[in-house]
């Protein structure tokens, strides 16, 4: 290594590379990957070769202390360098420079790579996702057997080349372990299973466990189902932990949400919609339902729904809670981030006068040519159409409450089929967001919605147990018998 003066950047560079070179100049011809207020990354041609560039600022207080305790690209660099010397696949590293409270990180570009993340959103038959979660588990428990473990550990971090290998990037969040717990493995797995968790099946999650832990050497006396057990319930409450704080985003201003107020009051809006005035009264729609409790239309901005209070009552109890069109907006988001199908939430706003509720509502997408499920059922004469759709059903409701939501008002006016027959879950200010669904709530749901499909004319016993099949994938003929008898 040798330390060279470029402009006013410091770096510490191997000899080989850049000698008598303007990088400065380099990098302003360089092409923006990715720009935030703590990061940028580029990457620029030299000598016919392609690198990747990292400058790393310090916008927060805590990040000009973290400067002087442990620099991210300091960190970053002695990772890759560890990690390049033990022959793991990560990009090569090339440079380190500062300048002022900014640091650069200069690596060798890994030729024609896609993140897994972007791939995983494709189409892929089973062949090419077995071979992936293969390989992403021998990757994953080499890392762990020298004692490596990630501490950001999703799918955007990894990337696969043409010739399907894959690399890890980011390592300015890894760790090494002299002695590597079995637990922070098992933590390890849920966090990279939770970035997979919405495009993959779990089959594939299958899979993979049982590759990495043949290649593991954390486990060797463990069994495979207690080990596999104590992952999934990791994973689990991962899950719902990781979601929860997400989904929380929706109501604070950041790069996917943005704060609006007008004559309606306040609110938020996703930044991807291209909505560039808000109405300042009720605007006028195709009424699909005027009741006591909500008017629904359709209207230029997307479904509208306006909540009214019920009760006289509830005056005083809206002053300590969130409104119905909040509640409905953060379930939207909730239900998104778990996976589970609904119309998307493009806005929403509440109006106070102090504390008191005077009104509030939330637009969401229309779902096209949809309708409820028990009028989609009625007019379905298929036999094998309608069992499908009932296995789709039971799926759904399996996976909402695997991952902590629960429907306290689950009926089949509030689930939509569309002209593609999938089914969509609305109506979300019902909804609620529990660590943990117990026995009795997920009995009530489904009791709830079988309560309703049962007034379906073309409705049979067999068809509630082709449900059940689907709701409760692993249990016993008893425990099927003994949910068919309490519905």
């Amino acid at each position: 290594k040798k330390y060279m003066q470029n402009s006013d950047i410091i770096w510490q560079i191997k000899p080989h590379f850049f000698d008598g070179i303007s990088l400065e100049e380099k990098f302003s011809k360089g092409k923006t990957i990715k720009i935030s207020p703590a990061r940028e990354i580029l990457e620029f041609e030299c000598n016919g070769e392609w690198y990747i560039l990292k400058i790393f600022h310090a916008p927060l207080l805590a990040d000009r202390i973290r400067i002087w305790l442990n620099p991210r690209p300091w960190r970053e660099w002695k990772n890759l360098q560890a990690l390049h010397s033990l022959k793991m696949p990560v990009p090569e590293p090339v440079a380190l420079g500062k300048k002022g409270k900014d640091g650069y990180l200069i690596t060798k570009k890994i030729p024609e790579t896609r993140s897994l993340r972007d791939i995983c959103r494709e189409y892929l038959d089973l062949a090419e996702r077995r071979d992936i979660a293969t390989k992403l588990a021998q990757l994953t428990a080499s890392l762990h057997n020298q004692g490596w473990i990630h501490h950001d550990f999703h799918s955007g971090n990894i990337l696969l080349d043409q010739k399907g290998m894959l690399y890890l990037v980011d390592l300015y969040g890894i760790s090494h372990y002299s002695s590597l717990s079995q637990k922070k493995a098992i933590q390890n797995l849920a966090m990279l299973g939770v970035s997979f968790a919405l495009c993959a099946s779990y089959t594939d999650f299958f899979i993979f466990f049982k590759e990495y832990f043949y290649h593991s050497r954390l486990f060797q006396k463990q069994s495979f189902s207690d080990t596999f057990k104590l992952t999934n319930q990791c994973f689990m409450d991962w899950f719902s932990s990781f979601s929860a704080k997400r989904a929380m985003r929706c109501i604070k201003s950041n790069k996917y949400f943005q704060k609006i107020s007008n004559e309606m009051g306040t609110g938020f809006i996703h930044r991807q919609n291209s909505i560039e005035t808000f109405p300042t009264s009720i605007p006028k729609g195709t009424v699909w339902k005027d009741s006591r409790s909500t008017l629904v239309q359709k209207t230029s901005f997307g479904v509208w729904k306006q909540y009214r209070r019920k009760k006289i009552q509830n005056l005083l109890l809206d002053c300590f809670r969130p409104s119905r069109a909040k509640k409905a907006w953060i379930a939207g988001y909730n239900c998104f981030l778990r996976g589970i199908p609904t119309a998307k939430p493009l806005f929403f706003q509440e109006k106070r006068n102090f504390l008191f509720l005077e009104n509030c509502y939330i637009v969401t997408q229309e779902i096209e040519n949809a309708c409820i499920l028990p009028k989609y059922l009625l007019g379905t004469e298929d036999q094998q159409r309608k069992e499908n759709l009932l296995k789709q059903l039971g799926k759904m409701i399996h996976t909402m409450h695997d991952r902590g939501l629960t429907h306290r008002d689950l009926k089949g006016n509030n689930l939509l089929v569309d002209q593609n027959e999938r089914i969509y879950l609305i109506d979300l200010d019902g909804l609620s967001m529990r660590k943990k669904i117990s026995q009795s709530r997920r009995l009530k749901d489904v009791k709830r919605l079988i309560k309703g499909l049962k007034l379906v004319k073309n409705i049979e016993k067999k068809d509630i147990e082709i449900f059940l099949d689907s709701y409760l994938p692993f249990a016993r003929d008893e425990e099927k018998k003994r949910w068919l008898k309490n519905i």
